[in-house]
């Protein structure tokens, strides 16, 4: 006689997904407007965090090895990955505020050309 298998199948159905749709659409929305507002300085700081994770990423320290001992204890494995973070961190945020600078000039850009395509539309109906 063969043997049985019974399979359970659970689902589990919390929604269509249109909340999760409507709050990402709503980040979108804050990120522009806080780039719009204070983009070199948002984009510094995203820079430089993304460097810090990356300089010490490509020294292959972790942060547990830096948070373990206390700074009079650091060889020169510990010092090579704060050095890695900082010097990460740096580059990035100033590519970072480069980035931002240059995106508000294009955003002003976009909002003139809007508007002359959008007066030009007028004069042509009016």
């Amino acid at each position: 006689m063969a043997d049985k298998q019974n399979i359970v199948m659970v689902q589990n159905n919390s929604g269509c997904g249109c909340s999760t749709l409507i709050g990402i659409i709503v980040v979108i929305g804050f990120a522009g407007a806080l780039l719009q507002q204070h983009g070199p300085i948002v984009l510094a700081v995203v820079g430089f965090f993304l460097g810090a994770w990356a300089g010490l990423k490509l020294s292959g320290v972790t942060i547990e090895e830096l948070n373990a001992i206390s700074q009079e204890e650091w060889g020169p494995r510990q010092t090579r990955g704060a050095i890695f973070m900082l010097a990460g961190g740096t580059l990035l945020a100033i590519g970072g505020w480069g980035m931002g600078v240059e995106m508000l000039k294009e955003m002003e850009d976009n909002k003139q050309s809007f508007l002359r395509t959008v007066s030009a539309i007028k004069g042509v109906f009016a």
